[in-house]
């Protein structure tokens, strides 16, 4: 059951960040998707390691969504 269920919440994907700056990068390839989220400091760097980070495959998840809260986000895809 447990296996059924991770597969039914993994088919959507929902990603809320903060109401903080932060750098959402995401890069796909090969069946995968891959998010991170970085939080970006006052002169809109990123700071340390990212504190979200999750890989995503296409044979799980058909789609995912990303949510930034505060209006000052920076958004990077990259697909190969």
């Amino acid at each position: 059951y447990a296996k059924d269920y991770y597969l039914f919440l993994a088919e959507e994907a929902e990603i809320t960040g903060s109401d903080k700056r932060e750098w959402f990068e995401i890069t796909g390839e090969d069946s995968k998707t891959t998010v991170h989220i970085y939080s970006l400091n006052d002169k809109g760097e990123k700071e340390d390691g990212p504190y979200y980070n999750r890989t995503f495959s296409d044979e799980e998840t058909t789609e995912i969504r990303i949510y930034g809260m505060g209006g000052r986000d920076v958004y990077s895809v990259i697909y190969h």
